[in-house]
């Protein structure tokens, strides 16, 4: 079963039934609520949510966008990271908003974006090395070395950080049945990273937390050099998966509706089941029928 984010039309629609009639032209009537989906919108589009017309798989934080905040920079709100208290108690108080809601909604996750190493992480030669077809050489491999050495100095106090300010949501979680997704992200700097990823899980072992794969992120990363998309992620964190998002990536650009892309999804067939939750997180300008066809196109590799 798929389901689709809102984030394929939240970013342009102001008006929630408007959004919800959008998305029924792509056939899938499950959903992830973005974090770009603001409060009336959400009032809007709630008696639809709870009566049976779509189903709220995920929630991905925080939502709604809180009140004063704009879409564009929605995806940067309150960091988990953050050394800030005051920032810090925003960012607790808006989680436990969006896993109050995702209990509302009967949605069973929220998917988390941890926050970042704050650092330079300018990517742009990696990337023109990559388009040259050179990512293998001594020349990227020592840009990685250089910029992995340079994290790694400094991530300790940020991933502490994310610890401290993910308890007392994670307490909430567990109160009220929802599990937190902790994604995977795209640029390297992000939390989390490497064995980030296992301490964080390990922290919370027993409890809520568990791992969301963006198959997108994972495998810009993978042509980039810096993991193995599927030995460093899918194999190491099987165990703690609970869903992805699904998306194809054409060189280095992802968030496109699957067959839109080059990426090989039958990578993804032994760890895709009736336990994961399955979001197609598209972006526009893909099409309802893109989306359509993308569906059909994964249902044939036999992922369902």
């Amino acid at each position: 079963m798929f389901g689709i984010s809102t984030a394929w039309c939240s970013g342009r629609v102001n008006d929630g039934v408007e959004l919800l009639s959008e998305i029924s032209q792509t056939g899938l009537n499950h959903l992830e609520i973005d974090y770009r989906v603001t409060g009336e919108m959400l009032r809007q589009m709630r008696p639809h949510l709870l009566n049976g017309d779509f189903t709220v798989l995920s929630v991905h934080n925080y939502c709604p966008l809180p009140d004063g905040r704009s879409r564009e920079e929605a995806s940067r709100l309150f960091p988990p990271s953050t050394f800030d208290a005051e920032e810090r108690r925003l960012a607790i108080r808006y989680s436990i908003r969006t896993v109050q809601l995702a209990a509302d909604l009967g949605a069973s996750i929220v998917v988390f974006h941890l926050g970042q190493v704050e650092m330079a992480q300018d990517l742009d030669e990696l990337n023109e090395l990559f388009l040259q077809e050179r990512i293998q050489t001594a020349q990227a491999e020592e840009w990685r070395k250089t910029k992995l050495t340079e994290r790694r100095s400094l991530a300790a106090p940020y991933v502490d950080a994310v610890l401290f300010t993910l308890d007392p949501i994670h307490e909430e979680a567990c109160r009220l049945g929802v599990d937190i997704g902790a994604e995977n992200r795209l640029r390297f700097n992000e939390i989390p990273f490497g064995d980030e990823c296992e301490q964080i899980l390990s922290t919370f072992r027993g409890g809520r937390l568990r791992y969301w794969h963006d198959c997108g992120h994972a495998e810009i990363n993978h042509r980039l050099g810096f993991l193995n998309h599927e030995k460093d992620l899918l194999v190491r964190f099987r165990e703690h998966l609970a869903g992805f998002h699904l998306h194809d990536v054409c060189k280095l650009k992802d968030h496109l509706a699957p067959a839109q892309g080059d990426m090989d999804f039958r990578m993804l067939k032994p760890y895709i089941g009736d336990t994961t939750i399955n979001i197609l997180e598209i972006h526009h300008p893909a099409t309802a029928e893109q989306i359509r066809a993308g569906v059909e196109y994964l249902r044939g590799l036999g992922l369902s």
